[in-house]
């Protein structure tokens, strides 16, 4: 304990064990959801499946323990909804890229990502863009994210442009709705769990 205290430095920064695992374990249940979605959405790529869990949960233990490691904050890092997303829908089932082609794109786009970030330029971009504009891209993924959510939980249906409601005799709507109502009482009850569950 005092070893866990002395690396993590607990005390200094007005915690302790059992907060930490309980922040933990909200963290992990909040985040356990990816295991299955993004090997879900990467299936119908037509990536394998079990693959495709095994990688994520490979990345996410090591970027999250690398980032308690490195900056001692509680912060998780693992695979987001939206490249996935955009890998399935748009890559491959919109302009009949096979995965193998996607994961070239992904490639190309992460070393030129990784230049942009390394150079001077990304300064000056940043600056550039107005923060109206940075907001707008913010929501604009969130509810990019909320539409696929939606879809694949059957709670609406998505032909081209046009949406529509779904049906919701099916068990996977109504088990949305009642997360979507969990959360909602977590969220104007102003739960301790739920700070744990959005920021851990």
């Amino acid at each position: 304990m005092k070893q866990l205290d002395r690396l993590f430095r607990l005390s200094q920064q007005g915690t302790t064990l059992g907060r930490e695992l309980r922040g933990g374990c909200t963290t992990f249940c909040s985040m356990v959801y990816l295991v299955l979605v993004i090997p879900g959405l990467l299936s119908g790529a037509g990536m394998d499946f079990s693959q495709v869990m095994t990688a994520t949960c490979l990345i996410a233990a090591a970027g999250s323990i690398a980032s308690g490691l490195v900056s001692n904050l509680p912060f998780t890092l693992a695979p987001g909804l939206g490249f996935p997303t955009l890998f399935t829908y748009t890559f491959c089932q919109k302009y009949g890229c096979t995965w193998q082609q996607a994961l070239a794109l992904v490639l190309l786009s992460g070393a030129l990502y990784l230049a942009l970030v390394l150079s001077p330029l990304r300064g000056r971009l940043n600056d550039a863009l107005p923060m109206p504009f940075k907001f707008a891209l913010s929501a604009g993924v969130g509810l990019f994210l909320t539409l696929s959510g939606l879809i694949n939980a059957g709670l609406i249906l998505a032909d081209g442009n046009l949406v529509d409601m779904g049906t919701l005799a099916a068990p996977e709507p109504l088990l949305a709705l009642l997360g979507i109502f969990f959360a909602a009482v977590l969220i104007f009850g102003r739960s301790p769990a739920l700070s744990c569950w959005v920021w851990g």
